[in-house]
């Protein structure tokens, strides 16, 4: 049996909208910078190409951020969760 997992259909395009969701958690502070800027070269230049890329490139980053954090960052963000989990905390002092 394969270490990896294999997705098909439903499942490759629900693992993409994870990354992406994620992405959009952590860097939720930055789209308002993003905006900020993209909507202050849009009065100034009446040019809607430099907002366009912005808005593309934070779209990428996004699903970066969240790919990487989903693949390096889950596993220490679930013991952060387990920590202050009742249930787990009896179970492990039970194992002891």
């Amino acid at each position: 049996m394969s270490s990896k997992l294999k997705f098909k259909g439903k499942e490759k395009f629900a693992l993409w909208m994870c990354y992406w969701q994620k992405g959009l958690n952590l860097t939720s502070q930055a789209k308002y910078i993003i905006a900020s800027i993209a909507g202050a070269d849009i009065l100034v230049t009446k040019d809607w190409k430099f907002a366009a890329g912005l808005f593309t490139a934070y779209f990428v980053m996004t699903f970066i951020v969240g790919a990487i954090w989903t693949h390096k960052m889950m596993t220490a963000e679930i013991e952060v969760g387990n920590k202050f989990n009742k249930f787990v905390n009896e179970m492990r002092k039970k194992i002891k």
